[in-house]
């Protein structure tokens, strides 16, 4: 068959090479009749054309990897011209809906956002029913966003160097809440605990709602909150804020001091959101799909969409996100076998 070359310049694609001159002879819709798309950079299909791409979201809808599936999936929808829906598949710890993704297809058609629990589960697990380093193939760190330690205001703690004073001469008096053993709003706590030498009582809750209310009403003392809630409990009188996970302070709570600059650097735990496929999905698809990623999340819109959720745009490589993936399941693996946390 002959071959085909073409180049783009300024959202034109020339072509080159024996194909040439027959496509100026029988034009574009003819050459498509026999198999040949044509497609600029900005919508090129990463995937099968004419498929549904499912991004399967193994959590309840409503949390921030479900917002993020939605965002992604409205954005590439528009770009690859071609259905990209979202499927929340929730239940034994996220693993029904890894397990899917990681027996779909590899053609791309099938894939999936994970947040902290992805690299947290199976080190909590007896009988783990994935490995979050070989299991599936990285594409893309989409973003991150910080947590916030949050205490109720008849803690007398008006700042984390009180607090920690106060746990330590008060041992084991002071109840936490979290939606459940494992979940990141315990391992952050885990985390805390383990370089401040703090002992804490865990209440672990069924569910967000149920812990959020206790916090609120001062049946528990302290919790980890994404920041964005915490900042409105806050103004609203709530919860007193002593300290953030984030690297550097945000914007919207520019007086709340990170862990890191009050020497607490170990408690470094992020909402981050990102996004895999099925281990054997070809390079080349992996890599067109990172890079659509990459330009919606450097995109104004697509910016300002995570913006609304305290979220940070991390676009990298796949070999970044993959590193990252490695690194962050170590540090949990070594802190729930140290700590002794329970597993199931």
């Amino acid at each position: 068959m002959a071959s085909l070359r073409y180049v783009q310049h300024a959202g034109v694609i020339t072509l080159s090479g024996s194909w040439a001159k027959k496509l100026k002879m029988i034009g574009v819709q003819a050459a498509m009749a026999i198999g040949l798309t044509v497609v600029s950079a900005a919508g090129a299909l990463a995937q099968p054309a004419g498929q549904v791409v499912t991004i399967v979201v193994p959590y309840a809808a409503g949390g921030e990897p479900d917002r993020v599936a939605r965002i992604m999936a409205d954005e590439l929808q528009e770009r690859w011209h071609q259905p990209v829906i979202v499927v929340n598949k929730e239940g034994a710890s996220g693993s029904l809906g890894i397990r899917d993704v990681v027996q779909a297809r590899p053609d791309g058609t099938s894939l999936l956002v994970v947040g902290p629990s992805y690299t947290m589960n199976p080190s909590l697990m007896n009988d783990p029913s994935y490995d979050p380093v070989t299991s599936l193939a990285p594409v893309a760190m989409c973003c991150s966003g910080g947590f916030t330690l949050a205490v109720h205001p008849s803690v007398p703690a008006h700042s984390f160097k009180e607090f920690v004073a106060y746990v330590q001469s008060h041992p084991g008096e002071l109840n936490y809440a979290s939606p459940g053993i494992g979940t990141p709003f315990h391992m952050a706590m885990e985390l805390l605990a383990d370089g401040a030498k703090l002992q804490l009582t865990h209440i672990p809750y069924k569910g967000y709602g149920g812990a959020l209310t206790d916090l609120i009403g001062g049946h528990v003392g302290a919790m980890f909150l994404p920041l964005i809630q915490g900042v409105s409990l806050a103004k609203a009188g709530k919860v007193r804020l002593l300290a953030m996970t984030d690297a550097v302070r945000s914007q919207l709570a520019p007086d709340v001091p990170t862990f890191a600059e009050q020497g607490y650097g170990n408690v470094d735990v992020r909402i981050w959101i990102g996004l895999l496929a099925p281990v054997a999905t070809p390079r080349d698809i992996v890599v067109r799909i990172n890079a659509d990623v990459a330009d919606i999340l450097r995109s104004p819109q697509g910016a300002s969409r995570l913006a609304k959720q305290d979220l940070h745009p991390m676009a990298g490589t796949p070999e970044s996100f993959a590193a990252f993936i490695a690194k962050d399941a170590t540090k949990w693996r070594r802190l729930i076998a140290e700590r002794h946390i329970q597993k199931h």
